[in-house]
């Protein structure tokens, strides 16, 4: 193709149902490929570690790699798969319970609940309340510390990247459904910053 199709068939796409950022809301564990799930999240992430200069950058290749034995980038579920038990973890940390088995696995699985972990300490992790997880996170790639109130301390690159972009995020204590969607609205805001029209007509200048 040249420039003006190329251009012509990717603003095509973008605009298609398959392919709306809004369509990132309903990603979640069971309706997307690992594949494809670990490179949106990985997208999100260099992303974010370049936006705020991060020291200790993974970067979008190692994210991907598969070849890496223990330091292998895994999606990671931020709760367990006992509702019982992420209930308690919730309402201890100040937070609304699930009501039903059925919005707990929605949320359990949806893109606001899954970061990335290398697969030796998502392993070790796996079946800890996210209070526990949580005070390892700090420790982690972005996607991780971001959910830490750490995070956010003297952090004048994330408030300079913030203020730019209004992008937002916080802390959250608790894993509960509000907490999750906020991390998927954060997502969102993020993917839109990546796979904009306006970030795509600045490649075809």
């Amino acid at each position: 193709m040249d420039l003006h199709d190329l251009r012509t068939k990717l603003v095509t796409r973008m605009d298609s149902e398959r392919d709306k950022l809004s369509a990132l809301a309903n990603v979640s564990y069971d309706n997307v490929k690992r594949q494809n799930l670990l490179h949106i999240l990985a997208r999100l992430a260099d992303y974010l570690e370049k936006a705020v200069d991060q020291t200790s950058k993974v970067g979008f290749a190692d994210f991907v790699d598969r070849t890496r034995d223990s330091r292998t980038f895994d999606v990671e579920h931020m709760i367990a798969h006992n509702m019982a038990e992420a209930n308690s973890d919730i309402t201890t940390a100040g937070g609304q319970p699930f009501g039903s088995s059925s919005e707990f696995a929605a949320a359990r699985n949806g893109v606001g609940g899954l970061i990335l972990l290398p697969r030796g300490r998502n392993r070790s992790m796996r079946a800890m309340a996210y209070s526990e997880k949580l005070q390892r996170y700090s420790n982690e790639n972005i996607l991780a510390q971001t959910l830490t109130a750490s995070f956010y301390l003297n952090q004048p690159n994330w408030a300079r990247f913030s203020a730019e972009t209004g992008i937002t995020s916080q802390a959250e204590p608790s894993a509960d459904a509000a907490a999750l969607r906020r991390r998927a609205e954060f997502y969102l805001a993020v993917a839109s910053k990546i796979w904009s029209k306006e970030n795509l007509e600045r490649l075809f200048q």
